[in-house]
């Protein structure tokens, strides 16, 4: 692979499948003992949209008797 002039770098297309690179992924280089990784860079709940959901089915396990979702999850398993 070679740079281009602008900086970019083309990642071969069976690449980008493997590990899911699609045009607008994020990703972040990664510099380690004079190596340099490309990595996905982790999507906050914000830029998901979850943010909105956080807290309301917590609500909605309480409404039903359920003290937190885990305790339901234990309690579905059987434990």
């Amino acid at each position: 692979m070679k740079i281009a002039a602008q900086g970019q770098i083309k990642i071969p297309r069976r690449v980008q499948k493997q590990f899911g690179l699609k045009p607008g992924t994020n990703v972040e280089l990664v510099p380690e003992n004079g190596r340099v990784y490309i990595c996905k860079k982790a999507i906050s709940r914000k830029a998901h949209g979850w943010e909105k959901w956080i807290g309301y089915c917590r609500k909605s396990f309480e409404d039903l008797g359920n003290p937190s979702v885990d305790e339901y999850i234990e309690m579905v398993r059987g434990r």
